[in-house]
C-alpha cells in the first residue's frame, strides 16, 4: 500500500488532472493510483509523434520551396551554362578564320572592282540592247574564225539581281580545230562571255574523201549592267 502511495503522490506532483480529483475527494484505491500513475508515462510518446510531425512537415516545406525557388534557379543556370559553352565552341571553330579575314577582303574587293570595270560587263540602256550588242559580238567571232551560223536564235533576257543575263543560240558545222578556237575566242573576249548549254555531234562530208566535222550548237552568254543614257 505504501508503494501505491507514492505512485499516487507522484502523479499528483505532475499537475494531471485527475490527480487533482483524487485530491478532492475521490476514494484511494489501488485501481485509481494505477491509473494516474499510467497517465504522465504516455506523454513522451505523444511527443515523439508531434515531433516527428513537425518533422516531415518541415522536410516538406523544404522540398516545395526547393520546386518553387531553387528549382528554376538551378535549371536557368544549366541553360547558361550549355549556351557559353555552345558558343565557345563556336568561336574556336571561327578562329583559325580570323587570319584569313583580311586576305578574303582584298580579294572580294578585287572582284567587286572588276565587276565595276566597263571591260567585264556589257553596259546598255536596256536589256534589248544589250541582247543586239551580244549578237553582233558572236557574229564577229564567227567571222574571226572562218565560221558561220546556220541558225541564231536570241534567247529571252534573265535578271540576275542588279545585273540582265543576255544570250544567243547559234548552230553550225565547224571542224575540231575550229571549235577550239572558237571556244577559245569566247574565253579571251571583253567583255566577257560564256558558254552555257552545248550540244556536239559527229557529221561526215559529202564524198568519200570529205573529212569529217562536227555540227555544234551552242548558247553563248554575257552580263549586261543597264546604264542610263548608253545608247
Amino acid at each position: 500500500m505504501s508503494g501505491e502511495t507514492l505512485r499516487l503522490s507522484g502523479a499528483a506532483l505532475t499537475g494531471d488532472a485527475r490527480a487533482n480529483d483524487h485530491a478532492a475527494g475521490e476514494p484511494a484505491t489501488p485501481e485509481t493510483a494505477l491509473r494516474l500513475a499510467e497517465v504522465p508515462a504516455g506523454l513522451p510518446a505523444s511527443r515523439g509523434r508531434r515531433r516527428a510531425l513537425a518533422l516531415a512537415l518541415l522536410v516538406a516545406g523544404l522540398g516545395f520551396a526547393w520546386l518553387a525557388l531553387v528549382g528554376p534557379l538551378v535549371d536557368d543556370l544549366l541553360e547558361r551554362s550549355e549556351h557559353e559553352t555552345q558558343q565557345l565552341a563556336l568561336l574556336q571553330r571561327l578562329e583559325p578564320l580570323r587570319a584569313e579575314a583580311p586576305l578574303l577582303r582584298r580579294q572580294l574587293d578585287a572582284l567587286e572592282a572588276e565587276l565595276a570595270s566597263p571591260n567585264l560587263l556589257l553596259r546598255a540602256a536596256s536589256a534589248n540592247q544589250a541582247g543586239a550588242l551580244l549578237q553582233a559580238m558572236v557574229r564577229q567571232l564567227l567571222d574571226t574564225e572562218g565560221l558561220a551560223a546556220d541558225q541564231f536564235q536570241a534567247l529571252p533576257a534573265q535578271p540576275e539581281g542588279a545585273l540582265t543575263r543576255v544570250a544567243v543560240r547559234i548552230e553550225l558545222h565547224a571542224t575540231l580545230a575550229q571549235l577550239h578556237g572558237l571556244l577559245r575566242a569566247v574565253a579571251a573576249h571583253r567583255p566577257l562571255l560564256s558558254v552555257g548549254d552545248g550540244l556536239v555531234a559527229a557529221s561526215r562530208g559529202e564524198g568519200a574523201a570529205a573529212p569529217a566535222g562536227l555540227t555544234l550548237r551552242l548558247d553563248i552568254h554575257a552580263l549586261s549592267r543597264v546604264v542610263a543614257g548608253d545608247g
